[in-house]
């Protein structure tokens, strides 16, 4: 089992979460073809005289693999089980939409953002009532949930908003696998066990975990069902010139698009400021740039990941 690690880089933070997720594997379920879209294979298919292996353990199950088995006739096939997630957002300055706001208050976009990324993955999760920083609360919330989840994440409006609360927690009742992965925008993260639960806690503006969530929540949701094919990451050629100087990896949005060569190139865009939300609709990737202070000038090759 991974032991604890403070501010790891993030290729270390992503390894972590795979030996977990890994360790805590959901169990099996038989399931008619008709069900199986979208779920991960949990035992090698083998067909025909001498068992001509058909489909292998950690497969996606897409379309046309389902239509491979059914063409052997195989009418059912062992799947891992979908995680059952439990989804938190936390901070005093957060409102449900439609309310009126006071000084200091925003509407709580977090949760329907995580709401909606579980979803698009083909989950079923459920949000539980908003929480005040408050840190007895905090536990009794988390606690209750990881007795009857596999999976809590839990998301702060600010900087810090509720994570040192939800530490403590895991801290006290739990583990803590890793704590504040070194990235851009920072990812005051937090990722334990407790009880029968994997927790991972972001927070930040909503732009800001989107992009936390889709390198460490995704990684994390897929090694809990055993997924052995790994999100694509692509290469593509920056648009504009980026100069940065911090030593963090560094997750920026990005509009990828294919030019007229057949390339791809990736128009990079800040996941910082207020009014980030708004500018990554325009995106459909994420850049990843490595660590150390760099300049990558335009047509530099870079690490792209989809959004999709």
């Amino acid at each position: 089992m991974a032991g604890f690690s403070r501010e790891p880089v993030l290729d270390q933070a992503q390894a972590i979460i795979r030996e977990v997720a890994t360790s805590h594997r959901l169990e099996p379920e038989t399931l008619s073809l008709s069900r199986c879209h979208g779920r991960v294979l949990a035992r090698d298919v083998e067909a025909g005289e001498g068992g001509v292996p058909v489909l292998q353990r950690g497969e996606l199950l897409t379309p046309l693999r389902i239509a491979l088995a059914a063409s052997f006739g195989i009418p059912a096939l062992l799947v891992s089980r979908r995680p059952t997630v439990a989804v938190y957002t936390c901070g005093e300055d957060l409102m449900e939409p439609g309310m009126p706001l006071a000084a200091g208050q925003t509407y709580d976009s977090h949760r329907e953002l995580l709401m909606g990324l579980l979803r698009v993955e083909g989950l079923e999760p459920t949000a539980w009532p908003r929480l005040p920083d408050d840190p007895k609360r905090i536990e009794i919330a988390l606690r209750d949930a990881a007795c009857a989840f596999d999976l809590i994440v839990i998301c702060g409006a600010g900087p810090v908003a509720g994570m040192d609360h939800v530490a403590d927690v895991l801290g006290q009742f739990g583990q803590i696998h890793f704590r504040q992965p070194q990235v851009m925008p920072d990812a005051k993260a937090v990722f334990g066990s407790l009880d029968q639960a994997r927790l991972l806690g972001l927070s930040g503006d909503p732009a800001s975990v989107l992009a936390n969530w889709l390198v460490l929540g995704r990684p994390l949701i897929d090694g809990l069902q055993g997924r052995a094919t790994h999100r694509p990451v692509l290469q593509a050629q920056l648009v504009v010139p980026i100069d940065r100087q911090h030593p963090r990896h560094e997750l920026l949005g990005a509009a990828m698009s294919s030019a007229d060569d057949g390339s791809l190139r990736a128009c990079p865009q800040s996941l910082a400021g207020g009014d980030s939300l708004r500018a990554v609709i325009a995106c459909n990737a994420l850049i990843v740039l490595p660590e150390g202070p760099q300049h990558f000038a335009a047509g530099s090759i870079v690490d792209v990941v989809p959004f999709q």
